[in-house]
């Protein structure tokens, strides 16, 4: 069973704020670390170490960070759904992945990634130092409570790769589709920009009004795309502009995001929101791809491709690779620390 606490206030006809008693998150003690559970209205109480977390982490995942998961947690209605794992180490917070409650085809209950349209990859968010500690804490906590444990969207290649199949999980693509609409385009680099003022918005004041110029440009050309690319524009939807405003200010206090904007002859023509120097979302007009292009060179897309689910193999199975082989081929893909000269 898996237990929640929630901190919400309540308000008096007369409009004075009633605070109830403080009703802690239950931290489980797994292996050594603290687990939490924490519903979507829980995520706040703990941003600073979250995002101190995400300077550390093994591989960079902006879904998975403060600035966007807590946002769309709050503003989009599949938040409801959302059960962020965090794993303790001390006080010192070492892992983060979204989850959420789910049945299997045979009814079995599941802890499995938490992924939506604008947020369409939930690659776990570990302590380079810990990760594979962590990854073990994560998986014993759900299996000792009869619900497994489904990891998401390890990069290929990659030293978080390497510490799922040595913690026994094996890939298989994601079973959910991602609307191509909201993934960035994949382009050639740019051979002329011609005619192009091209802005980054780097600072919060400025990138607070960039993205209001994002979601104008996206109002005005989503519709017009040809398909798959055709979709609603993002200001549609409420909650999802909410959430694009929110995390975007957000991230902007941490110095985490910038918006990139071309324009010709003073209009805007293409944008794009980054995250961390990863592809967010982007938008253009229909004969402005170049111009994308030359927003987009070189920079990579929050969300890995291929999207895969990490789940434990059948207990008959063979393990993919032996743990030792595959913990020491994870270390050798680490960052190595610079050595005085």
């Amino acid at each position: 069973m898996f237990l929640f606490a929630s901190t919400s206030g309540l308000s008096s006809r007369g409009g004075t704020h009633r605070a109830p008693a403080a009703s802690p998150i239950p931290r489980i003690p797994v292996g050594g670390f603290g687990i939490e559970l924490r519903a979507s209205l829980d995520l706040d109480q703990v941003a600073s170490a979250w995002t101190a977390l995400a300077r550390r982490a093994l591989v960079a995942s902006p879904f998975a960070e403060h600035a966007l998961l807590a946002a769309a947690a709050r503003h989009l209605p599949e938040g409801r759904r959302l059960q962020t794992l965090l794993v303790w180490s001390g006080e010192t917070l070492v892992g983060v992945a979204p989850t959420q409650l789910a049945r299997s085809g045979l009814g079995q209950r599941r802890l499995v990634p938490w992924r939506v349209d604008l947020l369409p990859a939930a690659t776990p968010l570990l302590d380079r130092e810990v990760a594979g500690p962590a990854i073990e804490a994560m998986l014993r906590f759900a299996r000792e409570r009869g619900t497994p444990l489904v990891l998401a969207d390890a990069p290929q290649g990659t030293a978080l790769a390497h510490l799922l199949r040595a913690a026994g999980l094996a890939a298989t693509p994601c079973p959910e589709t991602v609307p191509q609409a909201l993934a960035p385009e994949t382009m050639a680099e740019p051979t002329a920009a011609i005619g192009l003022d091209i802005h980054v918005a780097r600072h919060a004041s400025e990138i607070r009004d960039a993205v209001e110029t994002f979601l104008a440009l996206d109002a005005e050309t989503a519709g017009a795309q040809r398909e798959p690319l055709k979709r609603e524009p993002i200001v549609r939807d409420p909650g999802r502009a909410s959430l694009v405003r929110t995390a975007t200010r957000r991230a902007a206090r941490e110095r985490a995001c910038r918006v990139a904007i071309a324009r010709r002859a003073g209009a805007p023509v293409a944008a794009a929101i980054l995250v961390r120097d990863h592809v967010w979302l982007t938008a253009r007009s229909p004969e402005s791809a170049p111009a994308l292009a030359a927003l987009l060179a070189r920079r990579p897309p929050i969300a890995p491709t291929p999207r895969t689910d990490w789940a434990a193999l059948p207990a008959a199975a063979p393990r993919p690779a032996i743990p030792g082989r595959a913990l020491a081929a994870a270390r050798r893909l680490l960052p190595q620390p610079m050595r005085a000269s």
